[in-house]
């Protein structure tokens, strides 16, 4: 073997090789692309952001302004060590004959170490009062409140907001700002 065979497959495959350096890298980040955006649009990754203290007007409904306090232990509840209870309530006003269907809402820290929460209406022994709902199913077209019992650690101190996801406008979700 000499040197010139070797040169001549290289120049009999230039342009297939060059094709492959091209197109490889493009087909690889094409199904990566896909993938990804698969992926984003079937999880709540768009936020639409209330200002703190108002109401929004989302997938038919207008929602808040939404309320954040902490209560004292309900009788026969003990939270756990170095805990406190936090009860969110947002009014919601569905604008549409259809009613909404909404997850219950979870709690986000906004700063620090952006940790979230899931409701705790049942540990807590939280019974339904008329109007108060842990989330928007069966909640009609009526007027309504959500009011929703979160267990958060004593060194989180905000700020939170309150995550609502509507099934049907998924990827986006419903962000409102709590407290100051």
């Amino acid at each position: 073997m000499t040197g010139g065979k070797r040169r001549g497959w290289w120049r009999r495959n230039a342009w297939p090789l060059a094709a492959c350096a091209v197109l490889l890298p493009a087909v690889f980040g094409i199904i990566g692309w896909a993938e990804w955006d698969d992926y984003f649009s079937g999880h709540e990754s768009r936020p639409i952001t209330a200002q703190p203290n108002a109401s929004i007007d989302y997938a038919g409904a207008s929602w808040g302004p939404a309320e954040i306090v902490e209560l004292p232990p309900p009788e026969g509840y003990a939270p756990p060590a170095g805990s406190r209870i936090l009860e969110v309530t947002v009014a919601v006003d569905p604008a549409d004959d259809d009613p909404i269907g909404c997850l219950p809402p979870t709690l986000h820290e906004m700063g620090g170490a952006e940790r979230q929460w899931d409701e705790r209406t049942y540990e807590l022994g939280e019974g339904y009062e008329p109007g108060e709902w842990n989330s928007c199913a069966g909640s009609g077209t009526e007027p309504f409140a959500i009011v929703v019992p979160f267990v958060v650690p004593d060194d989180a101190v905000g700020p939170f907001a309150l995550h609502i996801v509507v099934a049907e406008r998924v990827p986006e979700y419903l962000r409102l700002p709590l407290g100051p």
